[in-house]
């Protein structure tokens, strides 16, 4: 049996205090240039709570510059939370899925670049699609909570847990993480570049946070 219950209460997470907590106004936190491209497997994990959003776009992660985008935004007028990957010539691919707002819970982001399939994984269901456009990487900070737009939009919820991994996850890898998110097999501690826990952050590459 699970440890936790996916979605989640706040009180699994020791108390609403121990959320990161984004306003919808300014708040992000900045990684630095972390690698994400097509000639690389990673996945971004999160457990995240969406307020009700005024903004039709509101974004949760971004890795930007020029055409060349990795993204996750919530798009308030289809209710999706979209995963969306872009090349240098503007060409882009996106998969998306639909939360329900003021849940606490647990999603997977992979990237997988021997097959090249990303894919969404929740207690929502799951979605995927084979990438068949441009390199995607690109020189951009990786930014959680807000864009990088001239018309920016910014995450209005809270994330209890994330964490970047250099490896597209396999869904046993999944299923032990989802059973004790606090604990990660040990088998994957190596890969993990940066992570938020509750009372605690952890970033290997330098990070800002700001507008807290």
């Amino acid at each position: 049996m699970p440890l936790f219950q996916d979605p989640y209460s706040q009180q699994e997470f020791i108390n609403a205090e121990s959320l990161l907590k984004f306003d919808g106004v300014d708040d992000s936190v900045n990684f630095g240039n972390v690698t994400l491209n097509d000639a690389a497997d990673f996945t971004i994990e999160l457990i995240i709570s969406l307020d009700a959003l005024i903004a039709s776009s509101n974004a949760i992660l971004e890795k930007s510059s020029g055409n060349n985008k990795v993204s996750i935004v919530y798009n308030t007028v289809r209710n999706q939370i979209r995963f969306n990957l872009r090349d240098g010539s503007g060409n882009f691919q996106q998969i998306e899925i639909n939360p329900t707002l003021g849940d606490l819970f647990h999603i997977f982001f992979t990237y997988d670049s021997a097959t090249s399939v990303f894919e969404i994984r929740s207690h929502y269901g799951t979605v995927s699609e084979t990438y068949t456009q441009g390199d995607f990487g690109n020189s951009g900070d990786l930014v959680l909570g807000a864009n990088t737009a001239q018309n920016a939009t910014f995450l209005k919820g809270a994330i209890a847990i994330f964490r970047l991994y250099n490896k597209s996850l396999t869904l046993s890898e999944e299923r032990q993480i989802r059973n004790n998110p606090y604990a990660i097999p040990s088998d994957l501690h190596e890969n993990v570049i940066a992570e938020h826990l509750p009372q605690r952050n952890y970033f290997k590459d330098v990070a800002d946070i700001y507008g807290k």
